[in-house]
């Protein structure tokens, strides 16, 4: 059986279920398709439909509104929270000096797609660009690299340093130098990165051509000068590797 599922934007997704399926099935699939968050599906009259009902119920072809409610992330550093949803206000509490102030940000916080957290500060990804608040050194203060941080499509975070991920494959850091927030020695060989990893003082990038490049305290993996070469064609991905996966998979 075909549904058009429809939001009140005039977004259209057409999932596909069997006969014997129930409306949570439906709604299952519009989730998918419409991404993250909850979507209650209504009938073509405006009556909200129990998730238990069977399909068979509802005609073929027929058209569903789905009310799409965003569920809001939250970010933390060790004595502060940030909470968002994605094209609305950024709420933070707890310590100001950890990032539970952020209220002189706030003008800048628009169109938040993803808040990374240090032990001590925050930095948002917000309009392609950076915006940074919490202790200046643990990454609060990005004013050094503001200029380079355009077309950001991620950060990741270690202890005190962040490292951006840009549009172009190059990576932009900042925080503590020795713990990851100076990558500059290492312009030449950022380029075309696809993946970040971080443990609490270092960071490791992957390239396109499948190459690890490291950098930040040698204690926390920034030093992989011993195993470089077996650090080529690396191709499993290690976006969410927990730091002892991290240096085990790559250094140990």
């Amino acid at each position: 059986m075909e549904l058009k599922i429809y939001l009140p934007s005039g977004r259209c997704a057409t999932v596909t279920v069997k006969e014997d399926a129930t409306v949570a099935e439906v709604l299952r699939k519009a989730q998918d398709a419409f991404g993250d968050g909850f979507v209650r599906l209504l009938s073509a009259d405006g009556c909200s439909l129990d998730p238990q009902q069977p399909v068979e119920l509802l005609q073929s072809g027929g058209s569903l509104t789905a009310v799409y409610v965003r569920l809001p992330k939250v970010a933390a550093t060790t004595q502060a929270f940030a909470a968002w949803c994605e094209g609305e206000v950024v709420t933070t509490w707890g310590h100001p000096d950890a990032g539970g102030d952020s209220c002189w940000v706030t003008h800048r916080l628009v169109n938040v797609t993803q808040i990374a957290a240090t032990r001590r500060a925050f930095a948002a990804v917000a309009d392609g660009s950076v915006v940074t608040w919490g202790a200046a050194s643990y990454g609060g203060d990005c004013s050094a690299v503001q200029d380079q941080l355009f077309q950001v499509q991620r950060i990741q975070a270690a202890n005190s340093a962040f490292a951006a991920l840009l549009k172009d494959g190059s990576v932009v850091c900042w925080g503590h130098p020795s713990h990851g927030g100076n990558a500059s020695a290492l312009s030449d060989r950022l380029r075309g990165v696809t993946a970040l990893q971080a443990t609490d003082g270092a960071f490791a990038a992957r390239t396109a051509q499948g190459h690890v490049v490291t950098w930040g305290a040698a204690t926390h993996g920034g030093d992989s000068g011993e195993v470089e070469e077996k650090l080529r064609k690396v191709t499993r991905h290690f976006d969410h590797f927990s730091e002892s996966e991290v240096l085990e998979q790559f250094f140990g």
